[in-house]
């Protein structure tokens, strides 16, 4: 076997292997840097030992994207579970859902509530959008289906612990506490929600649940509102 291909066999490794994620797909250079920071480069110090320079080596290494620092989770993910908590705490029902715990249905169930992803989430990161929406959402900001769902046969009906067409975090809120599993009485399973009440906590919720973490209020800023005080 020739030297040289011997060298090529020994230089594939696991950690020279390229992944493509397609989330990127579509991202200019300044937005894929946006996303992993500037490559962390090493310098190579050349040690000439002839005389003619070797276009082969390589003027620097860069080193592999460390992800814990990519794909943070902090405080910022915290506070997004303490809404989803606090609604389900308050209404016995789950905020977001999904059928078979697929992701694209999650992402589903989490934009028709609170709307348009911010750039480039919408435009690129989550890879199946464009099957589901159109590229532009309402004047509100909330998203538009490529189609409308078909009506209900009808002999299916909807129980009213479920928000129907719900678009807003008050639309969620609208059907009130429901208690389905608690063993109770028919009678005393679904209590109605304040609208005074649904107003404020539909507030404290949005805030929590801004899409960009720096964008949420902190986890003081959220023990001094109002909902707790009602």
């Amino acid at each position: 076997m020739p030297s040289n291909q011997l060298t090529v066999r020994e230089d594939i490794t696991a950690k020279n292997i390229l992944q493509h994620i397609s989330s990127l797909d579509g991202l200019s250079e300044a937005e894929v840097l946006g996303v992993f920071g500037q490559p962390d480069l090493n310098h190579i110090d050349k040690v000439d030992l002839s005389t003619e320079e070797s276009p082969s080596v390589l003027d620097y290494l860069v080193y592999p994207v460390d992800w814990t620092e990519v794909d943070k989770v902090g405080m910022g993910s915290d506070l997004w579970a303490v809404a989803c908590t606090l609604f389900e705490i308050r209404t016995g029902r789950p905020l977001f859902s999904a059928f078979d715990n697929d992701d694209d249905d999650y992402l589903v169930a989490i934009v028709r509530i609170l709307g348009v992803l911010p750039e480039p989430w919408w435009s690129s990161t989550w890879g199946r959008r464009k099957e589901y929406y159109k590229d532009e959402g309402d004047e509100l900001g909330r998203v538009i289906p490529h189609r409308e769902e078909p009506p209900l046969p009808p002999n299916v009906s909807i129980h009213p612990s479920v928000a129907q067409n719900a678009r807003s975090l008050r639309d969620k809120l609208a059907p009130g506490v429901w208690y389905m599993d608690s063993g109770l009485p028919d009678e005393v399973q679904h209590r109605d929600i304040p609208e005074q009440e649904i107003e404020v906590f539909a507030d404290l919720l949005g805030k929590l649940l801004r899409y960009r973490p720096e964008d949420r209020i902190s986890a003081e800023e959220a023990l001094s509102h109002e909902w707790f005080t009602m």
